[in-house]
């Protein structure tokens, strides 16, 4: 049976959301496709209908599950110069010695 593009969508938010857990957790190179497979409660067989490679899904879990990203993608100066600003205190707050610990456990980079 095909799948709608619709269901293609939510299948592959799956993968992406699963992989983004499990890359956060061990890294890129300790989590293999049948974990990532695993997360998203499919088979490994389904993989490849969505991504070409475990790399390929890292790319996209970096562009849409990355809360670094997503706070810079938030900015909302009026310049450059604010813009700028914002990304500053975006670091400052993210590296914060503070903060490592947490950053640790869920950075995928």
């Amino acid at each position: 049976m095909r799948l709608t593009p619709e269901n293609k969508r939510k299948i592959t938010e799956r993968i992406r959301a699963g992989a983004a857990k499990a890359f956060r957790a061990d890294g890129f190179d300790a989590v293999n496709l049948d974990r990532l497979m695993k997360e998203a409660e499919l088979t490994r067989g389904a993989f490849y209908a969505h991504y070409t490679s475990k790399g390929a899904l890292f790319a996209d879990v970096m562009r849409n599950e990355h809360p670094l990203l997503r706070m810079l993608q938030r900015r909302s100066g009026a310049s450059p110069h604010d813009l700028y600003e914002e990304m500053v205190g975006i670091f400052e707050g993210y590296l914060d010695v503070a903060n490592i610990e947490e950053v640790f456990k869920g950075c995928s980079l």
